[in-house]
Parts: structure tokens; C-alpha cells; sequence
């Protein structure tokens, strides 16, 4: 095979001389981000690597090729930006100045996540490792590549969410694996329908397992997690996590398929919580899983199911279900200790309970004739026509009443979107088919940027049909920013950090008989200065000239503006 016609966006063959791939579109020469491998990069004398499929806090995941198996496979390299740098175009990894330590000490968490995952390849619920090494100064993990959609995926294409029998049978082998994993001492930390996949079997995998510093807010990482589906305690650093922090994310993630609801953010729910009950958004859950559900997404760790068997228990109570679900799912249930019916054994106990029933009977039917022979004038009012008609007309408005009272359904209830950072809830497809929003952006001194700290339409609301409005106030951040200290800094990095902050900025040359044009040499104002970004404020940058002129005053202007920032 001629890997110069290997598409390295999907690892299929192309025609010769061919740049686009008709099944992917990727674009041979199409740009990548310089902190990561470069697509052709060669692995161990055997692995190619592709683009990244994706990446976070700990690394990226690259699209790969095994040339000796000749099969694709999913390439994990420990690259944590905030501990490391790469030179675009080059394959070694450099600890930062000042972070050798920590980039060190995570790269073996690294090495060992990576033996416990090839520990769990006897499980067919979980992606298999192929080989892990070292190399470039960092550690790759080689994953299988699992062909297939993300659970995530799979909902959209079937409606937006399942039925509890459908679920059943699809969660049941993943929470056994789940729990077998546990007893491994490894914890996945990012189980959401974004982390599993449905291969074409039509059997769940988890994927995407990570070193908890990636998982974990406030950490030495910048942290991946999962809005509606981390736990709450891995919104800090300080809480402990263990088999119960799964627990939350797997619950939440059937939740999401049986309610078509995704549950409200962990952190927002902390001081708002109204997660609303499953069996409330769709009565044809039963209502054991329904409080299963409940029981392990509660906030408080000791409150929650510890564990996953627990929870396999909980959501497979006889309740509701026409099979027994323990012998299902492997249970071993001890007959002795069931309750056992009592059989009568005295049959003299019967006939004194009916002769003790025969006798008013008997008085009862007698009074029922009489009355049936001999009607009072009342009775005949009754029975006339007049009063047929009244008693079916109230009959009827009352059977009218009763089945409007049980027509009340509606799809689902409105998330509460308080808290949580607009992107996530923009970047949503499930969201922008589900509603309408109106984004209004407002300086908070109390929300940091980005946070979404009002909803026109409350949490909980029910919604009966797609496309309800929706009006989210989201928060600018302060109006009041520190002029960070930019001399000495690239021209570049200046105009980002100053964008980022959004600041308005000029640049400027002046004459000098050092530096260049691309570092900062003086600003307008000195560093420190508190900036109100709601007001018309700019910003100098100057930087020298490549060929100095004549004159000492400023001889040029280069400006750039950042747009609509007030």
C-alpha cells in the first residue's frame, strides 16, 4: 500500500493524485495545530499518524494507520500544553521552563493508566489497547479503532431517546464492565454519550479514559469536563472521587436516553438543584429506574449508590417487569431467604368464614328484591327520562375532565442553563433542535465571562413540542480588566492577550536601533492600570521598524481594531 494515497482524515485509500477525500473530505495539506504531531509523522518505524481527532488537558488523539497490521487505528499522545511546547514540524515534546517536574510525574500516571487499560482488554465493553511506548519524550497509547458512532449520535438517529427495554439491554453489559473495571481500581471520570461508542454490533464501548488531573477542576491540567454528566465533586480538587463518581456519570447518561433530557450541570445544581425525576419526563419508565436514577445522581457522595453493582440492583427490581432481571444479569439470588406464601391447612377455617358470610347475604339480596318490586316516588324521579339526560351529562363532563387531566404530556422539560458556559450550550445539537435562543450579553461583576446567569424561561418548564423561545443573559465578565504587561512580548501574543481581554489596541511604529517589528517595545499606558473595556479606550502598542528613518517621531501606523467589542 502506498501511504502517499492514504486519506489522513479517515485512513482510506485515495486515487492517485487525488487531495480531497470523497468519503471524509479532508484535504491533503490542510493546516493542524503546531502543538501537535504533524499528519505522516511516522511512530515506532510502524504507526502513521493522521489528524487529531481530538484533544484536551493531558493530550491529543490522532487518527492512525498501523503499517504492519494494515488496519486504522486511534493514536493517544500525553501533550499537556500548559506543561509542555513543541516546535511546529517537530515531533519531540519539551517540558516547560519550570514544569519538569509535574510534566514528569503525570507522564507516569500516564504509563500507568495504560497498564491498567491493557489489563481490561478481556473485556469486550471496553477499546483495546494494542501497545503503549515511549518515544519523542512523551508516551503514546494505540487504541483499536472501534468502527461506529458515538452514543451521542446514536440517540439523534433514533428519535433523540430510547425506551427503558432498549436501554436495558444496551447499559446492562456496559455496567458490568464498568464495575469490573472498579474492582481494578481504575476510574473512567468522563463517561458521557460522547465517551461511548456503538460499534456497528450494535454493543456499547467505553472509551476515552484519562489521568484524573485531566478530569479534575483546578487542577495542574486544564480539565475536561462533561456538563451534565461529571459529578460534582470533580468541580474541585479537593473532594474525593471514587466508583461513585462513575456512578453519577453512567446514571446521567441513561437518564439523558430515556428523558431525551440531558440533566442540569452538577455545579449548577449544587446551588439550584432541580433535576427534575425521570419517571416525571417519561411516565412509561418504570418506577424502580426511575428512583435509581435519583439515588445515583444524588449531589452529596454519601448519598448517592457507591457502587455500580448497587445500582445494577436498583435498576433491576422486579417492579414493573414481567421476567425476573437478577437472574438477567447474573445475580445469584438465595430462594430460602425469599418470602414464602402461607398455605391454608385447616379446611374448617373455610366453611366458618362462609357461614359467617352466607347469612347477611342472604338479608341483603332480600332488601335488593323488595326495593326492585316496590319503588319509592323518589326512585321513580329518578329513573325518568329527564333524569337520565342530567346524570349522563355529568357523567360524561366528569369522563371529560378525567381524560383532559390525563392528556397533560409533554416531551421534556427545560434545562437549567444557569451556570453553565454559553459555548457549551450553543455547541449543543441536541439544544438548537430542541430550542430557539435569543443570546444578550451583559457585564457582570458577579458571573465570570461566559456564564450564563439568567434564563427567560425557568428551569423545569415542560415543553410540548420543539422550538420553544428562549432568552439567555450571559456575562461579558468584569467591565474593569488589568492592563497586563506586554513589553517585551511578541506583537502577536500582545494583540491576543488584548483581543482576549477585549481591550481596544493600536500599533505603532517608531524609529529604534534595536528590536524589530514583531516585539513590543512601549505601550500608551503603564501596565497595571485598571482598563473600564465599556467605555471607547485604546490601547498603544509600539514596536520598532525593520529600517530606521530619519526622523525620531512615530512614522507609521498599523492599526488594528477589535470590532463590537461595546
Amino acid at each position: 500500500m502506498n501511504i502517499e494515497n492514504l486519506c489522513m482524515g479517515c485512513m482510506r485509500e485515495k486515487s492517485e493524485g487525488v487531495a480531497k477525500c470523497i468519503k471524509c473530505g479532508y484535504v491533503d495539506g490542510s493546516p493542524y495545530l503546531p502543538s501537535y504531531l504533524a499528519p505522516k509523522t511516522i511512530l515506532k518505524e510502524r504507526y502513521l499518524v493522521g489528524k487529531v481527532l481530538s484533544y484536551n488537558g493531558s493530550g491529543a488523539t490522532y487518527m492512525g494507520f498501523d503499517l504492519i497490521m494494515n488496519c486504522k487505528v486511534k493514536i493517544r499522545e500525553y501533550m499537556p500544553e500548559n506543561l509542555a511546547v513543541r516546535e511546529k514540524g517537530e515531533p519531540e515534546v519539551k517540558a516547560a521552563a519550570g514544569c519538569e517536574i509535574q510534566y514528569k510525574s503525570l507522564l507516569m500516571d500516564f504509563i500507568d493508566l495504560a497498564k491498567h487499560l491493557t489489563k481490561c482488554n478481556a473485556l469486550s465493553e471496553v477499546e483495546h489497547i494494542n501497545e503503549f511506548f515511549e518515544e519523542n519524550n512523551t508516551v503514546y497509547i494505540v487504541y483499536e479503532y472501534v468502527e461506529g458512532m458515538t452514543f451521542a449520535e446514536f440517540l439523534k438517529k433514533n428519535g433523540g431517546y430510547l425506551s427503558w427495554e432498549d436501554t436495558k439491554s444496551l447499559f446492562m453489559p456496559l455496567l458490568s464492565c464498568l464495575s469490573a473495571i472498579h474492582s481494578s481500581e481504575l476510574l473512567h471520570r468522563g463517561i458521557s454519550p460522547e465517551t461511548i461508542m456503538v460499534d456497528r454490533s450494535g454493543n456499547l464501548k467505553l472509551t476515552s479514559f484519562d489521568i484524573a488531573p485531566a478530569r479534575t477542576a483546578r487542577s495542574e491540567l486544564v480539565p475536561q469536563l462533561f456538563a451534565g454528566y461529571s459529578a460534582p465533586e470533580q468541580y474541585t480538587s479537593s473532594a474525593w472521587q471514587a466508583a461513585y463518581t462513575d456512578v453519577y456519570a453512567v446514571a446521567a447518561t441513561i437518564y439523558r436516553a430515556l428523558t431525551g433530557t440531558m440533566p442540569a450541570e452538577a455545579i449548577s445544581r449544587v446551588s439550584n438543584d432541580n433535576l427534575v425525576l425521570a419517571g416525571t419526563l417519561n411516565s412509561s419508565i418504570p418506577q424502580n429506574v426511575s428512583n435509581a436514577l435519583n439515588s445515583a445522581m444524588a449531589l452529596s457522595p454519601e448519598k448517592r449508590t457507591e457502587s455500580v453493582s448497587a445500582f445494577i440492583s436498583q435498576l433491576s427490581e422486579t417492579i414493573g417487569f414481567a421476567e425476573p432481571q437478577d437472574e438477567i444479569i447474573g445475580i445469584n439470588v438465595d430462594d430460602e431467604k425469599l418470602p414464602k406464601k402461607k398455605k391454608m391447612k385447616d379446611s374448617t377455617k373455610y366453611a366458618i368464614i362462609a357461614s359467617a358470610v352466607s347469612l347477611p347475604v342472604l338479608i341483603i339480596l332480600i332488601i335488593v328484591a323488595m326495593l326492585f318490586l316496590f319503588p319509592s316516588e323518589k326512585d321513580k324521579d329518578k329513573d325518568s327520562p329527564s333524569s337520565n339526560l342530567v346524570s349522563s351529562s355529568s357523567s360524561s363532563k366528569d369522563s371529560s375532565k378525567d381524560e383532559s387531566d390525563s392528556d397533560v404530556n409533554y416531551l421534556y422539560s427545560v434545562p437549567n442553563f444557569v451556570n453553565r458556559n454559553i459555548s457549551a450550550v450553543e455547541n449543543d445539537e441536541d439544544y438548537n433542535e430542541k430550542f430557539k435562543f435569543t443570546i444578550a450579553y451583559e457585564y457582570s461583576e458577579q458571573f465570570s465571562e461566559g456564564t450564563i446567569y439568567e434564563q427567560s424561561v425557568e428551569a423545569g418548564t415542560p415543553v410540548e413540542k420543539d422550538g420553544t423561545e428562549i432568552t439567555l443573559t450571559v456575562s461579558r465578565g468584569s467591565k474593569y480588566r488589568t492592563l497586563p504587561d506586554l513589553v517585551g512580548k511578541n506583537i502577536d501574543y500582545a494583540k491576543d492577550t488584548l483581543y482576549a481581554n477585549f481591550i481596544r489596541y493600536e500599533v505603532k511604529t517608531k524609529v529604534g536601533t534595536y528590536g524589530d517589528s514583531k516585539t513590543v517595545v512601549e505601550m500608551s499606558e503603564e501596565p497595571g492600570e485598571v482598563i473600564d473595556i465599556s467605555q471607547v479606550h485604546t490601547i498603544i502598542l509600539y514596536v520598532y521598524e525593520e529600517q530606521p528613518v530619519e526622523s525620531e517621531n512615530v512614522v507609521s501606523e498599523d492599526t488594528d481594531w477589535v470590532n463590537g467589542l461595546v
